[in-house]
């Protein structure tokens, strides 16, 4: 193996080990470098990253927009770089930071549309006499999603113990491992007692820690989650975006609507800060402009 590959390895492995990054998310890290190196490469003729120069980065983040990347995109393997270039002067690898005047193209902060409240009643309308197991853990997965505002991926790796039914609370381990409490509401804890007898039913014997289970009788996984959340979302609506994430930005932008604090909506999410959290007020003024326009006699 290369001397630079075996650094980038090195990286990997801190941001796996050490920063506790989600795996898909070091996945990315580790293309994004390995295509910028195999770019400075073809272009520069550079083997060390020793050599790279910030000319070479704007050069790069130019070559990235020819071949149509959205700023999003750009941004992201921008952001991969600047992390892999500070752990490279923390390991005195090189001796200056060539990324620390590089400015990341600027990125929208619109947000996709959430779930409304009527489309949400009505699915819950198409679940209310369901009583197989398919069924009912499809109900189970819109009930968890739209009261907690999980992240699919945590909502995967949900746990039995998590559950604490008589606290009325839900442990949940958001990104990098943080820990974060979800109160439970008594319509929650009903879906998940009616979701627990049904699951115990159909599987007796299972006895693994998994709170949500695949029909089949395994895993659940977070291509099973967007699936199940598609189909019962094809049901009621004919909006494009059918995902998981619809319902995280619908439990933020309806508790916002109804008068929740900021802070406290950023700690239900699970935000590190408040930046994250606050483009959902933006979403609620916008549908409090609409309907503004819409009703208002002199709009």
């Amino acid at each position: 193996m290369e001397a630079e590959d075996k650094i980038i390895l090195s990286f990997i492995e801190y941001l796996q080990f050490e920063k506790r990054y989600s795996i898909h998310t070091t996945r990315a890290y580790h293309q994004d470098l390995r295509e910028f190196y195999f770019y400075i490469q073809q272009t520069f003729e550079v083997v060390s990253f020793a050599e790279v120069q910030p000319t070479m980065f704007r050069s790069f983040m130019a070559y990235l927009s020819e071949k149509r990347n959205q700023p999003k995109t750009i941004h992201r393997k921008i952001s991969s770089l600047q992390s892999f270039s500070k752990f490279l002067l923390k390991k005195q690898l090189i001796s200056a930071d060539p990324l620390q005047k590089i400015k990341k193209p600027k990125i929208s902060k619109r947000l996709t549309e959430g779930v409304d409240q009527i489309t949400v009643e009505k699915l819950f309308e198409e679940f209310q006499e369901v009583v197989d197991y398919p069924m009912v853990l499809k109900r189970m997965l819109i009930s968890m999603l739209y009261s907690t505002g999980m992240r699919r991926a945590e909502l995967v790796s949900l746990k039995q113990n998590d559950i604490d039914l008589s606290g009325s609370q839900i442990k949940v381990f958001g990104k990098r491992g943080k820990e974060r409490i979800i109160p439970m509401t008594n319509f929650l804890k009903k879906e998940i007692l009616n979701y627990l007898a049904t699951r115990n039913r159909e599987f007796p014997l299972f006895d693994g820690d998994d709170f949500f289970l695949h029909p089949q009788g395994k895993s659940i996984t977070v291509s099973h989650v967007y699936q199940f959340v598609r189909e019962s979302l094809s049901m009621v609506t004919t909006a494009s975006k059918k995902g998981p994430h619809q319902f995280r930005h619908a439990f933020a932008t309806h508790l916002l609507d109804e008068g929740a604090e900021l802070v406290a909506v950023k700690e239900l999410l699970g935000h590190s800060s408040l930046a994250a959290t606050q483009v959902y007020t933006h979403q609620s003024i916008e549908r409090l402009r609409d309907i503004y326009k819409k009703k208002h006699p002199k709009a």
